[in-house]
């Protein structure tokens, strides 16, 4: 008994939070000792819906299950704040903004009167609002990224008041614009990232980058084309900026979205991740496209996901490879990762309706990392493009419906990536045709290699293992060494169940001192 006690000690000495457990020895009394929790476990300190998580349910009319989170943010003070679109009680969308405190409380010094923690923005009942993006301003402003409308669209900005009241200002852009993602920049200023309208608008965008100062006022704007020939439009989904400062350039700014390529042979749409570098700088023009980044040194390029995979796989070769979620490393490098969708293993499916989570590591020049490469996927075959990895869970086959993948990424200091998202999972044993959706929190090696000592996810948290219906980790910052996500949540076995957003927190022993994105 005393040789495990001292063996427990010796474990969870540089822990900061234990799980009390007791245990009981033949012939001895019970003793309580401290057991370090494994990385990537949900934070026992946190949460208020249940041990390590917060749902909020914004119960916005009877069309509530529309609820859905898209983006957070992590305050200096350790709030964090959740943006996403709401049900309007009319079947339309509405900005919805939701703060808890750092212990996973909702905050109810935010939001409207009535529902405290949660602020709605609506406009007209018939017309969609969506929340993107998010970004705090040093005066405590919550500037909020969107998009409005339904046949014509305009990208949004939007202020906030500090407690989340009604909007001090708000800006629209061209018709057709989206804006999918912002970022407040260390001088006061806002970067926008999205889409505008094509030279064969309607039928194509291109990525656009938007700088406004701190009220929302065009300073400039860099439109960068792919045109590549498809038949989808290309739209920056997440930017990141990194401050490099020479001469009169303040620093780099990074964008990944999707464009699109010719289609394929058999008529489906190709899909592909593009990716945008430019300059930011004190004088006109003041957003350049970086010249030793790219394609030709164009400051764009392509990451061919798709064909990555064909090189390692004979089945599931059409297919649609969609940028999620972008983190800048200490050595200026870019890890990306996405969901690639695919139309069934033999290509006949009419839509891509299964996928699997991929990662892309490139350095500061846009050059791939060979080394890079997930050796547990597909037997160990290391014939996929340079610096392209897949997973997907092994619970289940990779067969049609399997529908997985990453929407953000990280770095730890130590330089090992963290991708969170969705994992499709059979969690009850006493059905194997059952599969569930769940949040999912993947860490792997510098190179690649999943470690296995970290958490991934949950089989009966937030939900029960019976349950089919979903929870999905959208976002995620750091916070005291773990990571908090937000989500969405939907219960298959609560009748009426309304799709809410969900905090998690999920543990950690690292302390995070370098990610170069403000937002993080």
């Amino acid at each position: 008994m005393n040789a495990l006690l001292s063996t427990l000690a010796s474990v969870s000495k540089g822990r900061r939070r234990f799980v009390l457990v007791a245990l009981i020895a033949s012939g001895v009394s019970s003793s309580v000792v401290a057991i370090p929790p494994t990385d990537g476990d949900l934070d026992s300190t946190f949460g208020t819906t249940g041990s390590g998580y917060t749902i909020v349910d914004f119960g916005n009319g009877s069309n509530g299950h529309q609820d859905g989170a898209h983006r957070l943010l992590r305050q200096p003070d350790g709030k964090f704040v959740a943006v996403g679109s709401v049900d309007n009680g009319y079947g339309f969308q509405a900005i919805g903004l939701a703060r808890i405190n750092n212990n996973g409380q909702i905050d109810t010094s935010f939001g409207d009167i009535a529902t405290p923690g949660r602020s709605i923005t609506t406009g007209a009942s018939s017309v969609d609002y969506t929340g993107s993006g998010i970004a705090l301003l040093p005066s405590g402003r919550l500037i909020v990224a969107g998009t409005i409308g339904i046949s014509s669209s305009h990208g949004t900005l939007i202020a906030f008041p500090a407690d989340g009241g009604t909007s001090v200002w708000n800006v629209q852009g061209v018709v057709g614009s989206a804006y999918n993602d912002v970022l407040a920049l260390p001088d006061g200023r806002l970067l926008v990232g999205g889409a505008t309208p094509g030279s064969l608008f309607p039928s194509s965008n291109d990525f656009s980058l938007v700088l406004h100062d701190n009220v929302g006022n065009v300073v400039d704007q860099i439109t960068v084309g792919f045109d590549l020939g498809g038949s989808d439009n290309d739209s920056v989904q997440r930017i990141a900026f990194v401050p490099a400062v020479a001469a009169d350039r303040l620093g780099y700014v990074y964008a990944i979205g999707s464009v699109a390529l010719p289609d394929y042979a058999s008529g489906h749409h190709n899909i592909e991740c593009g990716v945008v570098k430019a300059g930011l700088y004190s004088a006109a023009p003041r957003l350049r496209l970086e010249p030793s980044f790219g394609t030709a040194n164009s400051g764009k390029l392509v990451l061919d996901i798709n064909s990555g995979w064909a090189a390692g796989r004979s089945d599931s070769i059409d297919g649609n490879a969609y940028c999620r979620g972008l983190a800048v490393r200490k050595d200026g490098g870019l890890l990306i990762t996405g969901e690639r969708y695919y139309f069934g293993t033999d290509n006949q499916q009419p839509t891509a309706d299964s996928s699997v989570g991929f990662a892309a590591k490139i350095d500061a020049n846009g050059l791939p990392d060979a080394a890079f490469h997930n050796a547990s996927f597909n037997g160990g075959n290391s014939t996929f493009g340079g610096g392209f990895s897949f997973y997907w869970q092994s619970t289940i086959s990779g067969g049609g419906g399997l529908y997985e993948g990453f929407w953000f990424s990280l770095t730890q200091y130590n330089g090992q990536p963290l991708f969170g998202g969705l994992a499709e999972l059979v969690c009850d044993s006493s059905n194997p045709g059952h599969q569930a959706n769940r949040s999912w929190v993947l860490r792997t090696s510098a190179s690649g290699a999943v470690d296995t000592t970290y958490t991934q996810y949950f089989c009966d948290l937030p939900r029960s293992s019976t349950d089919t219906g979903f929870d999905v980790a959208l976002d995620g910052v750091f916070d005291n060494g773990g990571v908090v996500t937000v989500g969405n949540v939907f219960s298959s076995s609560s009748p009426g169940s309304a799709t809410d957003f969900i905090f998690m927190r999920r543990y950690g022993d690292l302390i995070f001192t370098d990610n170069f994105d403000p937002g993080y």
